[in-house]
């Protein structure tokens, strides 16, 4: 078996170029991680599987993004938080900051984020009011400027879920640049999970990614070359460290 690795860097037309480009190579089968919304699989004859998303008509394996963001977020509940601000992934550099139910950053209206739904659950749980919302790239440099824009919001949270354990590299430093301490003056819980949260100060908490598990359910469909269509969510794990309060 010869295995063909390739990067489209998030980009709709590189994407498109690199599946025709195996398919020319008339590869047994495609396994996509993380495509972009809508890329054209017409011409694939053999068996498709992907990771991180949903398509139609396709196999997908993805953790559990809207339970795994309820219990992170619950976790801050239950140290005492009662404003608990969302820094959340979206296309491009900029970011705008809302309120949960209203407001430019408002997602009420269209298709939410699982991640973002999973907040909202929480707070709803809870009875508690939305915190403010800051729209950014997964980047360090995106949770940075949207750290700063919570920090600025009216009612400041006194907790942050970030959806990617990079936003929150940056959110970690936009709050030392504050002069603030975390977790005794805000906590900071990530959805991810890699490797190198155990190394920021404070060590990041973290929603985790059960990556090995999904890597092994979307080799195995695609070995198997079922020509069912399956959606399998794999449960994520609440690692509690420094950053909450844990």
């Amino acid at each position: 078996m010869v295995v063909l690795q390739t990067s489209a860097d998030g980009d709709p037309a590189t994407e498109q170029a690199k599946i025709a480009e195996l398919l020319i190579r008339q590869v047994s089968g495609l396994l996509l991680v993380a495509p972009t919304e809508t890329p054209d699989l017409t011409e694939v004859d053999g068996p498709a599987v992907v990771i991180n998303r949903m398509l139609p008509g396709v196999s997908s394996v993805r953790p559990q993004y809207r339970e795994g963001a309820r219990g992170g977020v619950e976790h801050l509940i239950e140290h005492g938080h009662r404003t608990i601000g969302l820094v959340i992934g979206r296309g491009g550099g900029g970011g705008s900051v809302g309120r949960g139910r209203a407001g430019g950053g408002s997602a009420v209206g269209r298709q939410a984020p699982e991640r973002e739904l999973g907040w909202r659950d929480a707070l709803r749980r809870a009875r508690l009011e939305d915190g403010p919302i800051a729209r950014t790239s997964f980047s360090r440099a995106g949770g940075y400027t949207a750290a700063k824009e919570l920090l600025a919001a009216t009612s400041r949270p006194t907790a942050i879920f970030a959806s990617s354990d990079l936003q929150a590299v940056g959110v970690l430093r936009a709050l030392h640049e504050a002069g603030l301490r975390v977790p005794e003056d805000i906590a900071v819980l990530a959805f991810d999970g890699t490797a190198e949260t155990e190394y920021s100060w404070p060590p990041l908490s973290v929603v985790r990614q059960p990556l090995e598990q999904m890597a092994r359910e979307a080799v195995s469909r695609l070995i198997d070359g079922q020509d069912a269509v399956e959606a399998v969510t794999c449960p994520t794990v609440l690692i509690p460290r420094r950053s909450c309060g844990c």
